[in-house]
């Protein structure tokens, strides 16, 4: 039994310290469930299949540099290609000083 009176305008129980009540379902323990006789399909029409054909499935998407592929030819943004190219010169710089401590290493290496 769930009491409804509620304390105050919010409408909040106080029986359950000062929180909303759980949502309360009926009880349906003392029902039967309806009979299976097979008279009821699940919503499906006489004549109907009952499963929908499946859609075949579809090529994979090509991958790129394959002939397949298709390069697009964009502007970049202004904005994107300001902020983007002092990124790519540290990149390239940082890529171009660890090849050559790496060589060098590698050089020193091979003379010992």
């Amino acid at each position: 039994v769930v009491s409804t009176q509620s304390t105050g305008s919010s409408g909040i129980n106080a029986e359950y310290g000062g929180r909303p009540p759980a949502e309360v379902t009926p009880d349906t323990s003392g029902t039967e469930p309806a009979p299976d006789d097979g008279s009821q399909t699940a919503g499906v029409p006489e004549g109907v299949p009952e499963t929908i054909p499946e859609e075949p499935p579809k090529p994979p998407s090509p991958k790129p540099g394959c002939d397949e592929w298709e390069y697009v030819d964009e502007p970049i943004p202004h904005d994107a290609a300001s902020v983007l190219f002092p990124q790519w010169e540290l990149v390239q710089d940082s890529y171009i000083k660890l090849c050559k401590y790496t060589f060098k290493k590698i050089r020193r290496r091979e003379r010992l």
